[in-house]
């Protein structure tokens, strides 16, 4: 069989490469919706003094969680300018576009140390651990780009130290200011350099890197008004799990704290095994040091993470999607190494065979645990769609009147955010800005939204679900149909009874529909939709309190997200209430 030619070996890789840029794209398009979605909303304050003329340097320079996040800020400016309208759209392009960025520079500064098979397979392997669903939340949401542009200044400092040169040195520190100011784990960029041009022996550009370094955290502290509180010298043990847990979390989310903290040992004792063996295989030192940095960097930014996080939230906050984009980066460093080691003929030959041993379970980690994380994040995706669609279906239809929970899902105050929709409506921005153009739908999502209290007001006589669409799923004993429609059972005190609702039939289009139920003695309602991942608790509401009182009794009713299967409806009562219960369900459609 004749052998590819080395062009055409190229183009494969090359294909290889940008097949996992083009499927994260297509994610993008299926489920982004520009709709803000959490911190997202805080941009609307810049956005909205931009159009109105009132934009000052101030605003950039705002801490946001402990965060100075003015190049971001800037960035999504930018783009809004670009695109003549604030596109979330558009901030999740510009992160492709910058991870893809990242992954071709890894190519080109592993070619000239391998074969060129050995730096294209590692370059596949970034490539596809860069552009996954483990960190769904940086393809969804366009504020992310605090993220991956702190990402991005670091890994192409690190090359711009690597390399050497006057300019290479200068773009190096720009790079790490910018960093600094795109998110606070941006500093750690100064750490890393101040360790490698140490290493290096450049005495006069480490005297410079750490004036401007002193100056950046001067300036970072001045505008965040002294920092974040700290965990102490005595939360180590924690913020050393918690470090283990981000590392292997990539691989190890749906399995929880343990698995991931153990995947993270592993990717450690892997990471100074391999580091160890290179260092001492007379590799220059241009080959290995990008590689061990990006590993450092990694474990710096998950540790500082730790010292901010642990002591409020523990270690299973490390296993958040959005943090795990950093936890690949230490992989990254991994792939590069072991790139390096591969790429061995005889020198070190002692640690090939114990390294072999190591690499197959570690393979089989890759591949099961990206599969199984890739999987949930997946789910994640979903998940976020789901709440932004509804929230954007309210926002066009009738801003003024979107129900308390269904602003819950989307941000984090309910009066603040009914304060940036009216702004962005008021400036043609985000959901507004990109719907306008379609008249026919808006004006079809007006005449058929009405809020959850309006279908709370149905009459007595509307006709509810029959029995056939209501499963008991538990305590809910002996329950037999009436005349009315209502199941009438006997409820155990101590004890919640819940019931799955079909309600497939009538949310198979793009309106919400409306579960009432009616309950004659219940005071407090749970509910959660199955959006077809099975029921969560993410995806519901709790506590909710009636909407009104009618003849049957107390009258709750929430909104359903379009696509619902089944929702799942827990009722509770109030001490001393009476045992006998009767329970009405009545799906209402919007037409």
């Amino acid at each position: 069989m004749p052998r590819l030619s080395p062009t055409l070996k190229t183009a494969f890789a090359l294909a290889a490469v940008l097949a996992a840029p083009l499927l994260i794209l297509y994610f993008i398009n299926q489920y982004a919706v520009n709709v803000p979605y959490i911190d997202e909303w805080s941009f609307t304050r810049v956005i909205y003094a931009y159009r109105q003329k009132q934009l000052t340097f101030g605003m950039f320079l705002e801490p946001h969680n402990g965060h100075v996040i003015a190049f971001p800020r800037l960035a999504m400016l930018g783009l809004a300018v670009i695109a003549r309208r604030w596109n979330i759209i558009a901030e999740l392009y510009a992160n492709v576009v910058l991870c893809l960025m990242c992954v071709f520079a890894w190519w080109a500064i592993l070619r000239p140390h391998t074969r060129p098979s050995v730096a294209a397979g590692a370059a596949i392997l970034c490539s596809w651990l860069i552009f996954s669903l483990i960190h769904a939340l940086n393809w969804f949401m366009g504020f992310q780009i605090t993220w991956v542009m702190a990402f991005a200044c670091g890994v192409f400092a690190i090359i711009a130290l690597n390399a050497g040169g006057r300019m290479a040195f200068a773009a190096a520190c720009a790079l790490a200011f910018v960093g600094s100011f795109s998110m606070g784990g941006g500093l750690l960029i100064w750490v890393i350099g101040f360790g490698m041009l140490l290493f290096l022996r450049r005495g006069k550009r480490l005297i410079v890197w750490l004036a401007l370094a002193a100056l950046s955290v001067a300036l970072f502290l001045r505008f965040t008004n002294g920092g974040q509180s700290m965990a102490g010298l005595g939360a180590i043990p924690k913020i050393a799990e918690f470090v283990a847990v981000m590392l292997g979390a990539p691989f190890g989310v749906s399995w929880g704290v343990t698995t991931s903290q153990g995947i993270g040992m592993a990717g450690l004792a892997a990471f100074a095994l391999l580091l160890f063996v290179v260092m001492r295989s007379g590799l220059a030192r241009p080959a290995w040091m990008p590689w061990a940095a990006f590993g450092a960097l990694a474990i710096l930014q998950a540790a500082l993470t730790a010292v901010g996080r642990v002591e409020k939230s523990g270690s299973r906050i490390a296993l958040s999607s959005h943090y795990a984009l950093f936890g690949l980066l230490f992989w990254v460093g991994l792939v590069g190494l072991f790139a390096l080691w591969f790429n061995l003929r005889t020198r070190a030959s002692a640690f090939k065979k114990p390294l072999w041993l190591m690499a197959f379970p570690l393979a089989a980690l890759f591949a099961f645990g990206y599969i199984q994380s890739s999987l949930r994040g997946y789910g994640d995706l979903v998940f976020m769609n789901s709440r932004a669609v509804l929230a954007q279906t309210y926002i066009l239809a009738d801003a003024a009147s979107i129900p308390t929970d269904v602003l819950q899902n989307v941000h984090w105050s309910v009066d603040l955010a009914r304060v940036n929709i009216a702004q962005l409506r008021q400036v043609n921005e985000s959901v507004f800005g990109t719907a306008n153009a379609q008249a026919a739908a808006l004006k079809a999502l007006q005449a058929a939204q009405h809020s959850a209290d309006a279908a709370a007001a149905i009459g007595d006589t509307s006709t509810s679900l029959p029995a056939a669409r209501i499963a008991i799923f538990e305590n809910a004993p002996g329950a037999t149909v009436s005349a009315d429609g209502a199941l009438n059972f006997q409820r155990v005190i101590g004890q919640v009874p819940v019931f799955d609702v079909d309600v497939a039939p009538l949310t198979s289009g793009a309106m919400p529909a409306y579960l009432v139920v009616e309950a004659r003695r219940a005071g407090v309602m749970d509910i959660y939709p199955d959006m077809g991942q099975g029921f969560s608790e993410k995806t519901g509401a709790e506590n909710m309190q009636p909407a009104q009182t009618g003849a049957f009794g107390a009258r709750f009713a929430a909104p359903i997200p379009p696509g619902a299967r089944r929702v799942r409806v827990a009722l509770h009562y109030l001490a001393g209430s009476p045992q006998d219960e009767a329970v009405r369900f009545v799906l209402v459609e919007r037409k």
